[in-house]
């Protein structure tokens, strides 16, 4: 199984999600009392060993924005995600793209696309 977009929720709790003890992302992966069941995420996969043990999420953002809430600061996020079921290493290679192939800032090549870098991940349709 395969689940992927604008999930609009990255790790942990957000302001909304304190008062209701959930966070979206985390519950699309699946309890830790299954853990078999659990779904894995292609882009935390990317990560070193030590950002993996530290919960360190800080690299990784898909959007940027300036939050009301915060006096408008600019906030990175990581919302959109690449989950999959881990079975026979079907999925490699992921990564959030900031830049088209021409080398620019997706915003400047398609400037009326979505204010979201892409996510894209490489699927091994032989390892089944």
């Amino acid at each position: 199984m395969i689940v992927c977009g604008d999930i609009n929720d990255g790790p942990g709790f957000d302001a909304s999600e304190m008062k209701i003890n959930a966070s979206g992302i985390e519950r699309l992966m699946g309890s830790i009392w299954q853990p078999e069941l659990c779904l894995g995420n292609s882009i935390f996969d990317t990560l070193d060993d030590k950002k993996k043990n530290d919960l360190d999420f800080s690299s990784l953002y898909t959007v940027s924005f300036a939050d009301p809430i915060f006096n408008y600061s600019y906030i990175n996020s990581w919302i959109d995600h690449i989950l999959y079921s881990r079975i026979n290493h079907w999925v490699s290679g992921a990564k959030i793209n900031f830049n088209t192939n021409s080398g620019n800032p997706i915003y400047k090549d398609f400037p009326t696309a979505s204010d979201h870098k892409p996510v894209t991940c490489t699927i091994h349709t032989d390892a089944f």
